[in-house]
This record gives C-alpha cells, sequence and structure tokens, in this order.
C-alpha cells in the first residue's frame, strides 16, 4: 500500500511537472466545408497560451507552404483562429497549427481538412502502419460518400491515391500497374499494394472528384524497419542551370501530374544524352 502511494505521488509531480509544460493543441471539428470564394475559419484550442503561432498548408497534391498572415487574405485574431477570405481551389487540403513555448513547437494530432462544398466526403480509418517484414500485401483504407447528383448519370467519381516518398517526392499511383496495385476504384476505393517494399515507405491519401471538385482522406504514413532517408548532394561545380517551372498557383500540368506546386528542375552536368539528367524537388 505504501509502495502504491509512493506511486501515485510520482504520477502526480511527473504531471505536474512535465506535461503542464507542454502546449496541447486541439480542435473540435477535423473537416470544413466551405463555398468557393467565401470565408472559412478554423479554429484550435491552446492548453497554455503559446509564445507564438504558425500555421501550415497542404493542399490536396502533398505541396505544403507555411501561411503568412497578411490581413489580407489571411487572418489570424484571436490567437485561436486561421480565417481564409477568400477561399479558392488552392487553398483546399489540411491545415496544422503549431504553437510554440519559445523552445519546442507542439502541433494539432490530425490536421484539419478544408474542402469545397459539394465535393465527396472522404475517410479513412487509418493514419498509420508500420510493417515488418516488407514483401506483404497490404491495404490502405478508403470509404467515401457522394450526395452529388451528377449531369449525366453515367457519370462516376474518379477515385485515386497519391504518394510521397521519404524524400518527400510526390507521385499519383498507377493504376494500370495490376503487377503492382489494386482497388482505387469506385466499387473498392481502397489500395492495395502488392508485394510491399522499402520503397513504398511514405505517405499515402486518398482522393475522389465529381463534377463539383475534389475531396481527400487524411494522410497515411507508412513505414517499416528499413526505412531510411536518402540524401543525395550535388556539388556547387556541376550546377548548369536552375529552372523555375511555375509559383503556388494554378498552373496547368506540373511534373506530369500535378497542377499546383511549385518545383524546381535542377540540370547539373555529366548526365547521358543531350539533356541531362534532373533533380527533381518539390518546394514544401
Amino acid at each position: 500500500m505504501h509502495d502504491r502511494f509512493i506511486f501515485s505521488v510520482v504520477i502526480f509531480l511527473y504531471n505536474i511537472i512535465f506535461l503542464e509544460a507542454v502546449i496541447q493543441v486541439t480542435s473540435t471539428v477535423s473537416k470544413i466545408t466551405v463555398v468557393l470564394n467565401d470565408f472559412a475559419s478554423i479554429n484550435v484550442q491552446f492548453s497554455q497560451t503559446p509564445v507564438s503561432v504558425n500555421w501550415v498548408h497542404q493542399n490536396i497534391n502533398g505541396s505544403k507552404t507555411t501561411i503568412t498572415i497578411d490581413g489580407s487574405k489571411y487572418f489570424n485574431s484571436p490567437l485561436t483562429d486561421l480565417t481564409i477570405y477568400p477561399v479558392v481551389r488552392y487553398d483546399f487540403g489540411f491545415y496544422d497549427c503549431f504553437a510554440s513555448d519559445g523552445v519546442d513547437n507542439y502541433h494539432l494530432e490530425l490536421p484539419v481538412l478544408l474542402f469545397e462544398t459539394g465535393t465527396p466526403s472522404v475517410e479513412s480509418s487509418m493514419t498509420s502502419l508500420d510493417i515488418d517484414p516488407i514483401g506483404q500485401t497490404i491495404e490502405l483504407d478508403c470509404t467515401y460518400t457522394d450526395s452529388h447528383v451528377p449531369s449525366d448519370p453515367s457519370i462516376e467519381p474518379d477515385v485515386r491515391w497519391l504518394h510521397c516518398d521519404v524524400s518527400h517526392i510526390c507521385s499519383r499511383i498507377d493504376k494500370g500497374n495490376n503487377l503492382k496495385y489494386s482497388g482505387s476504384n469506385v466499387t473498392h476505393p481502397s489500395l492495395t499494394i502488392l508485394l510491399y517494399a522499402e520503397d513504398d515507405f511514405g505517405t499515402y491519401w486518398c482522393q475522389v472528384e465529381n463534377e463539383v471538385g475534389t475531396s481527400s482522406s487524411h494522410v497515411i504514413k507508412l513505414t517499416g524497419t528499413d526505412s531510411t532517408t536518402k540524401t543525395t548532394t550535388i556539388p556547387d561545380s556541376t550546377l548548369t542551370s536552375i529552372f523555375i517551372t511555375s509559383e503556388n498557383e494554378t498552373t496547368g500540368q506540373c511534373g506530369g501530374y500535378n497542377r499546383d506546386e511549385k518545383a524546381t528542375f535542377i540540370q547539373y552536368a555529366g548526365a547521358k544524352g543531350s539533356t541531362g539528367k534532373r533533380l527533381k524537388i518539390f518546394v514544401q
């Protein structure tokens, strides 16, 4: 009994000394719908007043941007609210709030998803999955509901999956590769990955598009025991040219699939072929 009392006191003191020092960032909602050109307000709560607050937006194609509170497009008053006006298509996606105590940053356990009214509601029961060993067949869960009535009864929603690898290079899953993937369709929106390998590590999310627009599930983080982040360094002396292909706005196709990410292509000397090899970096 005495030992149990001492243990209880230790846990109580630990909670006071350590846990109270951590800023808990929470939100009462996980999804917000909004009409184009209207305003959206995302509210969070803090367990204690932070020294500073920052918001990060990840659009539905994976591109991340730190939001600048400019007083014309983005507003942060009170400190617990992020208001966006007017909302355009690029604004749809995930919003994470980071609160600093002057030393460390704390953020939402699950970012808030902002999507257009009338688009499908997309869900996943998964947030992370650690697979050991590799080589197995796995399934990433996705479900959706769509209340929109199409102009033509033959028109069905388009279901697709996107993947960002451990180097943060994002691409759309090739549904035509039947040796690697199955699912990702109207009748079975979940994605099956065959012969799960290290190249499959990273984050995944499911998108469903109807005539109104596109909505997305939250991301699923896929890891394994062989997961490593590889960095390739190119000497400065080999750089010959840099091309900025687009700004953070909808400018058409970028990288073969992505419509609204900023991409940098660095061409360097010593590569085979007349055009050289290219290193593709998605700016986040």
